[in-house]
């Protein structure tokens, strides 16, 4: 069973080091203006709603019935905006031009931090399902980290554009995207340090 805690664990880094892949597609662009940001963010947005509702929410209601499962599907959007609540939306800047510019890259800011910590936050119970998969059969385990590593791609884009944009730090744009992916593992390990000794 250790064996397949492990081996677990190794899926889950792989699967979450698929947002550092997106970190990298992300820097190697030259610096992206707004038009630029405003298309990544899209898709990589486009990508997430879709699994969100395409495959997390539908896998919710099967496993905990649709009441449950919806109710913590809004549940965690409800977090989310409570988040984007609490981060400061102000600027202080006299000159017009200045002011439009802290306006922008104060709005992409806030938008970098609410994806990271979305992302990292969305990749701990990834990173528990890549583990469970695992410990119950290991081509689960293989089909799971697969499809996940596919649509960390992109989330490690919408994590690395935003950084790279505003303090064109592509160096911290890379980590970011990096260190997002690392929930993976963090759930996995979670995970079976709590349950591991209960099964069989």
């Amino acid at each position: 069973m250790w064996d397949l805690y492990f081996f677990g664990i190794l899926l889950s880094i792989i699967a979450g080091l698929s947002t550092a892949i997106g970190g990298l597609i992300a820097i190697l662009l030259k610096k992206p203006g707004p038009k630029t940001l405003s298309y990544v963010m899209g898709l990589s947005a486009g990508v997430m709603v879709f699994i969100s509702f395409a495959e997390l929410l539908q896998e919710a209601i099967e496993v905990y019935e649709i009441l449950i499962g919806s109710l913590f599907f809004f549940l965690g959007m409800g977090i989310m905006f409570v988040i984007d609540l609490l981060i400061s939306h102000k600027y202080h800047i006299n000159e017009t031009y200045f002011e439009e510019q802290c306006d922008f890259n104060e709005r992409v800011g806030k938008t970098s931090f609410l994806v990271f910590l979305g992302i990292f936050i969305h990749n701990i119970p990834e990173g528990m399902a890549t583990m469970v998969g695992t410990l119950e059969n290991v081509e689960l385990g293989l089909i799971l980290a697969f499809a996940i590593a596919l649509h960390n791609i992109p989330e490690g884009i919408a994590v690395a554009v935003p950084t790279c944009t505003v303090d064109n730090n592509k160096k911290k744009g890379f980590l970011l995207a990096f260190l997002s992916g690392m929930g993976e593992p963090l759930g996995a390990i979670v995970l079976g340090l709590i349950f591991l000794p209960f099964l069989n």
